[in-house]
Formats: structure tokens, C-alpha cells, sequence
């Protein structure tokens, strides 16, 4: 499959396997990756690692809790 160009969502990214298959997707030419995670400390971290080496922008962090319904919600 043909990432290059592509946009990606990843929940649970902060860390682990979530944030090494964020590694895999930009190595493979995802062009924006959004991490999900309840993990803010962590997802800050990783994402500032990533646009450093990935370029400005490239990753993003949103805390969000997917198990709770209020975190999808528009206010």
C-alpha cells in the first residue's frame, strides 16, 4: 500500500506499540500523523521527537480519553 501523502489518526500513541506504529507510518511516507492519547506528558515529548526528525508539523498531539464520550464531543 502506498502511504506517501497520506493523513493518519492513532490512538494510544503516546507510547508502546501505538507510537512505533507512528515511526512505521512517517518512515513510509505518511505526510501528517495526529496522535491521540490520555498521556499528555508522553505524547508531547514523542511528537516534538518526531517533528524534529520528520519536519515541523509532520505530528501531532490531542489529549483524548477514548473511553469517554464528552472527549468527541464538539463544544
Amino acid at each position: 500500500m502506498d502511504l506517501r501523502g497520506k493523513v493518519a489518526l492513532v490512538t494510544g500513541a503516546s507510547t508502546g506499540i501505538g507510537l512505533e506504529y507512528v515511526k512505521a507510518l512517517l518512515a513510509n511516507g505518511v505526510k501528517h500523523v495526529s496522535i491521540l492519547d490520555i498521556d499528555e506528558t508522553s505524547g508531547v515529548k514523542n511528537v516534538k521527537s518526531l517533528n524534529d526528525k520528520y519536519g515541523t508539523g509532520t505530528a501531532i498531539f490531542i489529549k483524548t480519553d477514548v473511553t469517554k464520550k464528552e472527549d468527541f464531543e464538539i463544544n
